[in-house]
Protein backbone atom coordinates (compact mmCIF):
# COMPACT_ATOMS: atom_id res chain seq x y z
CA UNK A 1 0.00 0.00 0.00
CA UNK A 2 1.40 3.25 -1.05
CA UNK A 3 2.15 6.25 1.64
CA UNK A 4 -0.77 8.24 0.43
CA UNK A 5 -3.29 5.60 1.01
CA UNK A 6 -2.37 5.07 4.76
CA UNK A 7 -2.25 8.20 5.03
CA UNK A 8 -6.28 8.78 4.33
CA UNK A 9 -6.83 6.78 7.54
CA UNK A 10 -6.92 9.20 10.61
CA UNK A 11 -5.17 9.01 13.44
CA UNK A 12 -6.37 10.30 17.26
CA UNK A 13 -3.23 12.16 18.88
CA UNK A 14 -2.01 12.58 22.23
CA UNK A 15 -2.85 9.60 23.88
CA UNK A 16 -0.71 7.18 26.40
CA UNK A 17 1.93 6.20 24.80
CA UNK A 18 -0.14 3.56 23.00
CA UNK A 19 -1.60 2.78 19.62
CA UNK A 20 -5.12 1.68 21.04
CA UNK A 21 -7.50 3.92 20.87
CA UNK A 22 -10.75 3.02 22.46
CA UNK A 23 -12.58 -0.06 23.56
CA UNK A 24 -15.96 -0.29 22.06
CA UNK A 25 -18.22 -2.69 22.14
CA UNK A 26 -18.09 -6.42 23.88
CA UNK A 27 -20.05 -8.72 21.92
CA UNK A 28 -21.77 -12.07 24.01
CA UNK A 29 -24.51 -14.44 22.16
CA UNK A 30 -27.53 -14.41 24.37
CA UNK A 31 -29.34 -17.49 23.20
CA UNK A 32 -31.22 -18.60 20.51
CA UNK A 33 -34.18 -15.87 20.50
CA UNK A 34 -34.46 -12.20 22.61
CA UNK A 35 -36.82 -12.74 25.77
CA UNK A 36 -38.86 -10.46 28.07
CA UNK A 37 -36.40 -11.27 30.53
CA UNK A 38 -33.56 -9.82 28.27
CA UNK A 39 -35.30 -6.86 27.45
CA UNK A 40 -35.94 -6.23 31.18
CA UNK A 41 -32.21 -6.92 32.42
CA UNK A 42 -30.40 -4.62 29.64
CA UNK A 43 -32.95 -2.09 28.97
CA UNK A 44 -35.09 -1.68 31.98
CA UNK A 45 -32.77 -2.60 34.71
CA UNK A 46 -29.63 -1.45 33.27
CA UNK A 47 -31.05 1.34 31.64
CA UNK A 48 -29.08 0.71 28.62
CA UNK A 49 -29.77 2.62 25.47
CA UNK A 50 -31.00 0.90 22.52
CA UNK A 51 -29.50 1.72 19.11
CA UNK A 52 -31.30 1.44 15.94
CA UNK A 53 -28.42 0.56 13.89
CA UNK A 54 -28.52 -2.87 15.40
CA UNK A 55 -31.17 -4.17 12.76
CA UNK A 56 -29.56 -2.95 9.57
CA UNK A 57 -26.11 -4.39 10.73
CA UNK A 58 -27.68 -7.87 10.16
CA UNK A 59 -29.02 -6.90 6.96
CA UNK A 60 -25.92 -5.30 6.32
CA UNK A 61 -23.14 -7.66 7.03
CA UNK A 62 -23.62 -11.12 8.39
CA UNK A 63 -26.48 -13.45 6.73
CA UNK A 64 -25.77 -15.92 9.47
CA UNK A 65 -27.30 -13.95 12.17
CA UNK A 66 -30.45 -14.19 14.07
CA UNK A 67 -31.81 -11.15 16.21
CA UNK A 68 -29.38 -8.42 17.20
CA UNK A 69 -30.13 -5.82 19.77
CA UNK A 70 -26.97 -3.04 20.78
CA UNK A 71 -27.26 -1.99 24.13
CA UNK A 72 -25.48 1.12 24.61
CA UNK A 73 -23.58 2.47 27.69
CA UNK A 74 -22.05 6.05 27.42
CA UNK A 75 -19.63 5.39 24.15
CA UNK A 76 -19.49 2.07 24.85
CA UNK A 77 -21.82 -0.87 23.82
CA UNK A 78 -22.65 -4.68 24.52
CA UNK A 79 -23.94 -6.31 21.62
CA UNK A 80 -26.02 -9.01 22.17
CA UNK A 81 -26.93 -11.53 18.95
CA UNK A 82 -28.90 -14.61 19.05
CA UNK A 83 -27.98 -17.77 17.43
CA UNK A 84 -29.43 -21.37 17.09
CA UNK A 85 -28.02 -23.89 19.83
CA UNK A 86 -25.41 -26.07 18.27
CA UNK A 87 -24.64 -23.38 15.08
CA UNK A 88 -20.70 -23.31 16.74
CA UNK A 89 -19.93 -26.95 17.71
CA UNK A 90 -20.69 -27.62 13.64
CA UNK A 91 -17.51 -25.16 13.13
CA UNK A 92 -13.54 -26.56 13.57
CA UNK A 93 -12.05 -24.85 16.24
CA UNK A 94 -15.03 -23.66 17.89
CA UNK A 95 -16.46 -26.75 19.50
CA UNK A 96 -16.39 -24.81 23.20
CA UNK A 97 -18.13 -21.66 21.69
CA UNK A 98 -22.00 -21.68 23.00
CA UNK A 99 -25.49 -19.81 22.29
CA UNK A 100 -25.37 -18.55 25.75
CA UNK A 101 -22.03 -17.27 26.19
CA UNK A 102 -20.22 -16.30 29.47
CA UNK A 103 -17.29 -13.71 29.63
CA UNK A 104 -14.30 -15.61 31.52
CA UNK A 105 -14.25 -12.41 33.96
CA UNK A 106 -16.25 -9.03 34.47
CA UNK A 107 -17.55 -6.20 32.93
CA UNK A 108 -16.33 -2.78 34.88
CA UNK A 109 -19.00 -0.42 34.16
CA UNK A 110 -19.27 3.51 35.53
CA UNK A 111 -22.16 5.10 36.73
CA UNK A 112 -23.57 8.80 37.61
CA UNK A 113 -23.54 8.71 41.55
CA UNK A 114 -26.73 10.40 41.74
CA UNK A 115 -28.37 7.50 39.60
CA UNK A 116 -26.70 4.69 41.79
CA UNK A 117 -28.67 3.91 44.88
CA UNK A 118 -31.72 3.65 42.38
CA UNK A 119 -29.56 1.35 40.19
CA UNK A 120 -28.64 -0.72 42.80
CA UNK A 121 -32.50 -1.19 44.00
CA UNK A 122 -33.35 -2.19 40.31
CA UNK A 123 -30.81 -5.30 40.72
CA UNK A 124 -32.45 -6.07 44.07
CA UNK A 125 -35.68 -6.35 42.28
CA UNK A 126 -37.28 -3.34 43.61
CA UNK A 127 -37.85 -1.22 40.10
CA UNK A 128 -41.07 -2.90 39.97
CA UNK A 129 -44.06 -3.29 42.89
CA UNK A 130 -45.42 -6.37 40.80
CA UNK A 131 -42.03 -8.48 40.30
CA UNK A 132 -41.43 -11.12 42.92
CA UNK A 133 -37.93 -11.13 43.71
CA UNK A 134 -37.76 -14.94 43.84
CA UNK A 135 -39.18 -14.79 40.29
CA UNK A 136 -36.75 -12.01 38.70
CA UNK A 137 -34.95 -12.11 34.94
CA UNK A 138 -35.44 -16.74 36.48
CA UNK A 139 -35.02 -17.51 32.25
CA UNK A 140 -31.55 -15.95 32.34
CA UNK A 141 -30.69 -16.92 35.84
CA UNK A 142 -31.76 -13.97 37.85
CA UNK A 143 -29.52 -11.24 39.12
CA UNK A 144 -27.17 -12.45 42.15
CA UNK A 145 -25.69 -9.33 43.83
CA UNK A 146 -21.96 -10.28 45.13
CA UNK A 147 -20.01 -7.52 46.98
CA UNK A 148 -22.25 -4.21 47.60
CA UNK A 149 -20.45 -0.81 49.08
CA UNK A 150 -21.73 2.41 48.73
CA UNK A 151 -19.84 2.99 45.52
CA UNK A 152 -19.71 -0.40 43.94
CA UNK A 153 -22.10 -3.28 43.19
CA UNK A 154 -21.27 -6.75 41.67
CA UNK A 155 -23.13 -9.03 40.20
CA UNK A 156 -24.27 -12.38 38.25
CA UNK A 157 -26.51 -12.42 35.48
CA UNK A 158 -27.64 -12.87 31.77
CA UNK A 159 -26.37 -16.95 31.91
CA UNK A 160 -23.51 -15.95 34.81
CA UNK A 161 -21.82 -13.08 33.02
CA UNK A 162 -20.46 -10.88 36.02
CA UNK A 163 -20.39 -6.93 35.87
CA UNK A 164 -18.84 -4.51 38.30
CA UNK A 165 -20.46 -1.34 38.50
CA UNK A 166 -18.51 1.75 40.14
CA UNK A 167 -20.56 5.28 41.64
CA UNK A 168 -18.53 8.39 40.47
CA UNK A 169 -19.10 11.53 41.78
CA UNK A 170 -17.51 13.44 39.03
CA UNK A 171 -19.77 12.26 35.52
CA UNK A 172 -17.94 12.09 32.24
CA UNK A 173 -18.41 8.89 29.50
CA UNK A 174 -15.64 7.39 29.40
CA UNK A 175 -13.46 7.90 25.93
CA UNK A 176 -10.56 8.70 24.34
CA UNK A 177 -10.49 12.63 25.43
CA UNK A 178 -11.48 14.34 28.63
CA UNK A 179 -13.76 15.91 29.99
CA UNK A 180 -16.65 14.34 28.17
CA UNK A 181 -19.67 15.38 30.20
CA UNK A 182 -22.89 13.50 29.44
CA UNK A 183 -24.98 16.85 29.26
CA UNK A 184 -23.06 18.41 26.09
CA UNK A 185 -21.51 15.74 24.67
CA UNK A 186 -22.87 13.85 21.16
CA UNK A 187 -24.15 10.19 22.19
CA UNK A 188 -24.74 7.46 20.51
CA UNK A 189 -27.69 6.55 18.03
CA UNK A 190 -30.46 6.13 19.78
CA UNK A 191 -31.39 7.74 23.70
CA UNK A 192 -28.97 8.65 26.10
CA UNK A 193 -28.15 5.59 28.47
CA UNK A 194 -27.96 6.00 32.39
CA UNK A 195 -24.86 4.49 32.79
CA UNK A 196 -21.53 6.50 31.96
CA UNK A 197 -19.67 3.47 29.78
CA UNK A 198 -17.41 1.05 29.66
CA UNK A 199 -14.29 1.30 31.87
CA UNK A 200 -12.53 -1.90 31.33
CA UNK A 201 -13.16 -5.87 30.73
CA UNK A 202 -11.78 -8.23 33.26
CA UNK A 203 -10.53 -11.77 32.11
CA UNK A 204 -9.65 -14.59 33.53
CA UNK A 205 -6.42 -16.78 32.33
CA UNK A 206 -4.91 -20.15 32.90
CA UNK A 207 -1.54 -20.45 34.57
CA UNK A 208 1.44 -19.63 32.57
CA UNK A 209 -0.18 -17.75 29.81
CA UNK A 210 -0.03 -14.27 30.31
CA UNK A 211 3.36 -14.20 29.02
CA UNK A 212 2.29 -15.40 25.57
CA UNK A 213 -0.75 -12.84 26.07
CA UNK A 214 1.81 -9.81 26.98
CA UNK A 215 4.15 -10.97 23.74
CA UNK A 216 1.15 -10.69 21.25
CA UNK A 217 -0.13 -7.39 22.67
CA UNK A 218 2.76 -6.07 22.41
CA UNK A 219 4.64 -7.60 19.73
CA UNK A 220 1.07 -7.35 16.95
CA UNK A 221 -0.66 -4.48 18.66
CA UNK A 222 2.41 -2.18 20.12
CA UNK A 223 0.03 -2.20 23.31
CA UNK A 224 1.68 -0.51 26.51
CA UNK A 225 1.19 -3.42 29.27
CA UNK A 226 0.99 -2.67 33.25
CA UNK A 227 2.28 -5.86 35.35
CA UNK A 228 1.34 -6.47 39.02
CA UNK A 229 1.44 -9.05 41.72
CA UNK A 230 4.63 -10.66 40.52
CA UNK A 231 3.49 -10.74 37.04
CA UNK A 232 0.33 -13.01 37.87
CA UNK A 233 -2.07 -9.76 36.54
CA UNK A 234 -1.36 -6.93 33.85
CA UNK A 235 -3.32 -4.39 31.99
CA UNK A 236 -3.76 -3.58 28.29
CA UNK A 237 -3.32 0.35 28.46
CA UNK A 238 -6.21 1.83 26.05
CA UNK A 239 -6.70 5.67 24.97
CA UNK A 240 -6.02 8.71 26.71
CA UNK A 241 -4.56 8.95 30.68
CA UNK A 242 -6.83 11.21 31.80
CA UNK A 243 -9.58 9.06 30.31
CA UNK A 244 -7.93 5.87 29.67
CA UNK A 245 -9.41 2.23 29.43
CA UNK A 246 -8.07 -1.16 29.47
CA UNK A 247 -7.97 -4.72 29.78
CA UNK A 248 -7.31 -6.74 32.90
CA UNK A 249 -6.29 -10.46 32.55
CA UNK A 250 -5.51 -11.95 35.67
CA UNK A 251 -4.06 -16.11 36.22
CA UNK A 252 -6.63 -18.29 37.62
CA UNK A 253 -6.31 -21.63 38.88
CA UNK A 254 -9.36 -22.63 37.11
CA UNK A 255 -10.45 -20.63 34.05
CA UNK A 256 -13.78 -21.60 32.04
CA UNK A 257 -13.55 -22.61 28.43
CA UNK A 258 -13.93 -19.97 25.75
CA UNK A 259 -17.21 -19.19 24.98
CA UNK A 260 -16.64 -17.42 22.16
CA UNK A 261 -17.45 -13.94 23.53
CA UNK A 262 -15.73 -11.05 21.28
CA UNK A 263 -14.35 -7.29 22.13
CA UNK A 264 -13.76 -4.40 19.42
CA UNK A 265 -11.53 -1.97 19.65
CA UNK A 266 -10.23 1.18 17.37
CA UNK A 267 -6.40 1.87 16.91
CA UNK A 268 -3.87 4.13 15.33
CA UNK A 269 -1.44 2.42 13.64
CA UNK A 270 -3.77 0.08 12.09
CA UNK A 271 -2.48 -1.15 8.76
CA UNK A 272 0.77 -1.85 10.55
CA UNK A 273 -1.10 -4.15 12.80
CA UNK A 274 -2.47 -5.96 10.20
CA UNK A 275 0.76 -6.60 8.90
CA UNK A 276 2.41 -7.77 11.85
CA UNK A 277 -0.67 -10.34 12.76
CA UNK A 278 -0.22 -11.80 9.13
CA UNK A 279 3.92 -11.50 9.68
CA UNK A 280 4.07 -12.96 13.06
CA UNK A 281 7.72 -14.28 14.23
CA UNK A 282 7.46 -17.58 15.92
CA UNK A 283 10.48 -19.30 17.34
CA UNK A 284 12.41 -19.81 13.03
CA UNK A 285 8.94 -19.49 11.82
CA UNK A 286 6.56 -16.26 10.17
CA UNK A 287 2.66 -17.29 10.96
CA UNK A 288 -0.39 -15.51 10.55
CA UNK A 289 -2.84 -14.98 13.06
CA UNK A 290 -5.07 -12.38 11.29
CA UNK A 291 -8.52 -15.39 11.62
CA UNK A 292 -12.00 -14.87 9.46
CA UNK A 293 -14.76 -15.95 11.45
CA UNK A 294 -17.13 -18.25 9.64
CA UNK A 295 -20.01 -16.34 11.82
CA UNK A 296 -19.23 -13.00 9.33
CA UNK A 297 -19.31 -12.79 5.61
CA UNK A 298 -16.38 -10.39 5.57
CA UNK A 299 -12.49 -11.67 4.80
CA UNK A 300 -9.10 -10.14 5.80
CA UNK A 301 -6.95 -12.20 3.47
CA UNK A 302 -5.49 -9.16 1.58
CA UNK A 303 -4.96 -6.02 2.29
CA UNK A 304 -7.09 -4.32 0.06
CA UNK A 305 -9.78 -6.06 1.98
CA UNK A 306 -8.86 -5.00 5.25
CA UNK A 307 -7.98 -1.64 3.80
CA UNK A 308 -11.70 -1.63 2.59
CA UNK A 309 -13.13 -2.86 5.44
CA UNK A 310 -11.07 -1.03 8.00
CA UNK A 311 -11.13 -4.56 10.09
CA UNK A 312 -9.28 -7.03 10.78
CA UNK A 313 -9.72 -10.30 13.99
CA UNK A 314 -7.34 -12.08 15.62
CA UNK A 315 -8.45 -14.54 18.35
CA UNK A 316 -4.80 -16.73 18.99
CA UNK A 317 -2.30 -15.76 21.83
CA UNK A 318 0.73 -17.69 21.09
CA UNK A 319 3.72 -18.74 22.77
CA UNK A 320 6.37 -16.95 20.66
CA UNK A 321 8.99 -19.18 21.29
CA UNK A 322 7.03 -22.62 20.69
CA UNK A 323 4.11 -20.88 18.62
CA UNK A 324 1.72 -22.78 21.11
CA UNK A 325 -1.67 -21.21 21.44
CA UNK A 326 -1.81 -20.22 25.14
CA UNK A 327 -5.20 -18.43 25.24
CA UNK A 328 -8.29 -17.40 22.85
CA UNK A 329 -10.07 -14.10 22.95
CA UNK A 330 -11.18 -12.96 19.69
CA UNK A 331 -10.30 -9.14 19.09
CA UNK A 332 -12.01 -7.22 16.41
CA UNK A 333 -8.85 -4.37 15.38
CA UNK A 334 -10.98 -1.56 13.63
CA UNK A 335 -9.12 2.02 12.04
CA UNK A 336 -10.37 5.31 12.87
CA UNK A 337 -11.88 5.60 9.20
CA UNK A 338 -14.23 2.69 10.11
CA UNK A 339 -17.75 3.84 10.27
CA UNK A 340 -18.56 2.78 14.15
CA UNK A 341 -15.82 5.32 15.04
CA UNK A 342 -16.94 8.25 12.37
CA UNK A 343 -19.86 8.43 14.07
CA UNK A 344 -18.01 10.26 16.68
CA UNK A 345 -15.93 12.49 14.31
CA UNK A 346 -17.10 15.51 15.61
CA UNK A 347 -16.28 14.74 19.20
CA UNK A 348 -13.28 13.07 18.90
CA UNK A 349 -11.15 14.04 15.61
CA UNK A 350 -12.25 17.46 14.64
Amino acid sequence: MSASAMSCIPELLDLSSSPLVCLEHVNIVIGEKWTEDLETFWFKVLKAAKDPRAEDIVTNTNRKRGTLHWANFGLQQVHLPCQPAGHYEKMSGMETWTNKQKIRGTIGLEWPQDKFSQLVQRLEGNFNEKVEVSDFLTSIGGITVIEKTPKTVEFLSCYGNRFRISSMAECNYIGPKYPLPPSTTPSLPGERSEGLGIRYVEYFAPKNSLKGIMDTYERVLGAKIVKFDNEKKMEVLIGSESNGQFLRFVEKDNVDPYHGDHLAIYVNDFISMYQRAKNLQVGGDVISIVWNNPCFSMKYDTLEEVERLNEFRFKDFVDLETGEVVYQLEHEIRSLKHPGFLINEETFLK
